[in-house]
């Protein structure tokens, strides 16, 4: 379930990817991307090929259920990489996402990250208090 969930966000970030506000540079993928069997075929299928196809940037409900996929697995490694994108992507967590990074720096001892996640954490306002603003993830 971890592995596909955040295969698709790679794939979501490398096709919807531009240059400017949303753009992560060096962009590494959780497995090699010439090993990556595409999740979004037809973006690879030639029959669609003359169709101009938008994949949607991945947005704070996107990034926070692949978090949620990979904290139930157990993969932290895989969960902070995937907050440091989002953060890099210019997505801003909500409160359960940065809770599983703080999960996930606990799981592997790194105080320095989890101070950082918790900064993030307080400077959340009132106003961001319903987490994802009306919208449900998926995990």
């Amino acid at each position: 379930e971890w592995k596909m969930a955040s295969q698709l966000l790679d794939e979501m970030i490398i096709h919807s990817t531009t240059t400017g506000l949303h753009s992560i540079v060096n962009w590494e993928t959780s497995i090699p991307e010439e090993e990556m069997e595409p999740l979004l075929h037809v973006l690879h299928d030639e029959r669609y090929k003359d169709l101009s196809i938008v994949v949607p940037k991945p947005d704070e409900v996107t990034f926070g259920t692949v978090l949620a996929a990979c904290e139930r697995s157990g993969e932290w490694e895989e969960l902070l990489r995937i907050a440091k994108a989002a953060i890099e992507y210019g997505v801003k967590l909500d409160g359960m996402a940065l809770t599983s990074a703080l999960h996930a720096c606990q799981q592997l001892g790194l105080a320095e990250d989890a101070l950082e996640y918790l900064e993030l954490m307080k400077q959340l306002g009132d106003e961001d208090f319903p987490i994802t603003r009306g919208r449900q993830r998926m995990g």
